[in-house]
């Protein structure tokens, strides 16, 4: 016999019946490396309008399964699966998914917060507001687009908001961070595959620009030079408001992510 948060289970009580778990109500399909709020049922015999849902200690389906609270209408809730793998899942209907507490089993709640969420509300909470003059000057030198509909009220607090996170924006390359000790593990369709293009012959100054923004990006550390080429795309360049910016796909340099 287990207890579990005032809850008492029989070893002859079976946990993984239809009638004490709740299942996808249709069958659903996940894309590779996607996140979906899916419809599930819960027992016909549930008529409470919330239930805390947990993903079953012997879960065998092949996605990831949130555990939360839902709101239930009509014996349907909403529950969160995470498909990890890089190709897209099916699960079927009647699929067990989740099994069901009674919310009047929970005796208290804790919001969690980590620590970098909790520096952040404190620094905007204790932080000075900004005048108006300043807000709109920061939003004019990082062109942001507001709604002009906004009431006054809601653009100050809008561009409050902006001012305080500015540290994520970058007016250009050199305002761009690294995420450090990370790399992103890219998995091609098929590992027998190789796809490689020779480099297109561009004009002088475009060779130049491209160049220049190359070398100005291993500069900042954006990029790092690789000598395995198995897999390349050609660079080109793309005008916009009268800047040229360098664009490519796959090329010998490896990106860093940010």
């Amino acid at each position: 016999m287990t207890f579990y948060d005032g809850l008492i289970t029989v070893p002859l009580q079976c946990c993984n019946s239809i009638k004490n778990c709740a299942c996808i109500q249709r069958t659903i399909c996940i894309p590779a490396f996607s996140e979906i709020i899916a419809p599930v049922r819960l027992p016909k015999n549930y008529h409470a309008t919330e239930a805390i849902l947990e993903p079953l200690q012997n879960n065998l389906t092949p996605v990831l399964v949130g555990g939360c609270i839902t709101s239930v209408q009509h014996g349907i809730g909403t529950i969160h699966l995470l498909n990890f793998t890089p190709h897209p899942l099916t699960l079927k209907q009647n699929l067990l998914v989740t099994s069901i507490i009674f919310p009047d089993n929970v005796s208290s709640i804790t919001p969690f917060k980590n620590n970098d969420e909790r520096e952040t509300q404190e620094k905007f909470a204790n932080s000075e507001k900004p005048s108006t003059e300043m807000l709109e000057k920061f939003v004019a030198e990082y062109k942001f687009s507001l709604s002009p509909e906004l009431t006054t009220m809601d653009r100050y607090e809008l561009m409050n908001v902006l001012y305080q996170n500015r540290d994520v924006f970058a007016r250009d390359i050199s305002e761009i961070k690294t995420y450090k000790n990370f790399e992103l593990e890219l998995k091609p369709k098929s590992w027998d595959i190789k796809s490689y293009t020779r480099q297109y012959r561009l004009p002088d100054y475009e060779a130049e620009e491209a160049h220049r923004q190359i070398e100005e990006m291993k500069k900042q550390g954006l990029v790092t030079e690789n000598e395995d080429c198995t897999y390349n795309s050609a660079v080109f360049m793309v005008k916009k408001r009268n800047l040229m910016h360098c664009v490519w796909s796959v090329t010998c340099i490896k990106l860093t992510v940010f």
